[in-house]
């Protein structure tokens, strides 16, 4: 063989594989496709940014779901999340600078504030409506005694936590934490829901609020999320309902309405009903 039939062999057996080039070539197209459709995606982005979303301001119980309902509006709508207060419950006030950033727009809150005179004051100079996200207390109670086992039984946990935690707290057993928390717990919880019941019954300082319940959201999101947006002025086209998993990332733990039911003690849930009282069991139709 010469060596220019040689090296022309040579060369040919180093030409890639016809199906390996034509592989190669689709995996550009595809990757070009997946560039243009990323580019497009934060476009479109960016123009929602810019179109206008009335302040979705919600007040919540705590342990009623509200970082799946804070996911829920920032994700479905495309607007930030903005925290307006300390969350330190009950006794929560609003950042007077926060406020009026965020009823600019374009944002939704995570908050756990009280409807006290002076957040009403504050928020009513910028604002003329808000949410305010309840549940039943028995299940909210549960929830929060679970959730406090996920922190580390160190002095700045207890510390922080109010009211304030027994010393031997995480070493007792779950019934002995409820009834910690029937007592110190649950009475906090029916003053701040009375406190915002009062103040929507009235219109305090001309405020429109809205009393929901977690009972509807856990039931129809979707439905729960247009309501919403109707009481906000908000198209509900505007929206594209995210789907969200509800885990511990949204401090999600099961989301059943009525655990309760199988863990309080006959005993307890008399007491807590008592603390409860028949007016507000009543008005939520919380059954016995």
């Amino acid at each position: 063989m010469s060596k220019v039939n040689k090296h022309r062999e040579i060369m040919k057996s180093r030409r890639p594989n016809t199906s390996l080039h034509q592989l190669n070539k689709k995996y550009a197209q595809l990757k070009s496709d997946y560039d243009q459709c990323l580019k497009e995606r934060n476009d479109l982005r960016e123009q929602l940014a810019n179109i206008k979303v009335n302040p979705i301001l919600i007040t919540t119980m705590p342990k009623s779901g509200t970082y799946y309902l804070s996911a829920l509006f920032s994700q479905g709508l495309q607007v930030k999340k903005m925290v307006l207060s300390d969350q330190y419950f009950p006794y929560d006030k609003v950042n007077f600078p926060r406020v009026i950033q965020f009823a600019r727009g374009n944002h939704v809150s995570q908050d756990h504030f009280p409807a006290s005179e002076i957040n009403l004051y504050h928020i009513s100079r910028y604002m003329d409506r808000l949410v305010c996200h309840i549940r039943d207390m028995r299940q909210a109670l549960l929830s929060y005694v679970h959730y406090l086992g996920t922190f580390n039984d160190s002095v700045e946990t207890h510390a922080f936590i109010y009211p304030e935690l027994p010393d031997n707290f995480f070493q007792m057993e779950l019934p002995d934490k409820i009834d910690w928390g029937i007592d110190s717990w649950l009475p906090l919880l029916v003053e701040w829901t009375n406190q915002w019941l009062e103040a929507a019954d009235s219109k305090k300082f001309g405020l429109d609020i809205k009393i929901t319940q977690y009972e509807n959201l856990v039931a129809n999101p979707q439905d729960y999320m247009v309501e919403l947006l109707e009481f906000f002025d908000i198209p509900a086209a505007r929206l594209k309902f995210p789907e969200i998993k509800r885990d511990q990332e949204v401090h999600f733990r099961k989301g059943n309405p009525d655990e309760w039911r199988e863990v309080l003690s006959d005993e307890q849930k008399n007491r807590a009903n008592q603390i409860i009282g028949q007016t507000l069991m009543s008005r939520f139709q919380w059954g016995e």
